[in-house]
């Protein structure tokens, strides 16, 4: 599957991709994941920022969207909110 990760600018986007990096090598030092599987599930993101014009067509053709929008208490609102809408929507149409 692959991931995008979406980021305000290619800082926090590094930061992301480097936080997953870690996560993912803790659990092969602790033996519960392999080099290969981390190497291989590092190489499933796509990392993309606000500004990437070509990042539209990764998010429509993705499975899975991270978006790191934890430096901004407002955006992180509004993104909140919209799932929770997009979630009752999905519910009641269901």
């Amino acid at each position: 599957m692959k991931t995008v990760l979406k980021d305000r600018d290619h800082a926090g986007l590094t930061r992301g991709e480097k936080q997953i990096y870690g996560n993912l090598n803790e659990k092969v030092k602790r033996r519960s994941l392999t080099p290969m599987q981390r190497d291989i599930t590092v190489s499933r993101l796509i990392g993309i920022t606000a500004s990437d014009s070509f990042g539209n067509a990764h998010l429509k053709n993705s499975n899975m969207v991270i978006e790191a929008v934890f430096e901004d208490l407002k955006i992180k609102h509004n993104v909140c909110f919209i799932s929770l809408l997009l979630f009752l929507y999905l519910f009641i149409i269901n």
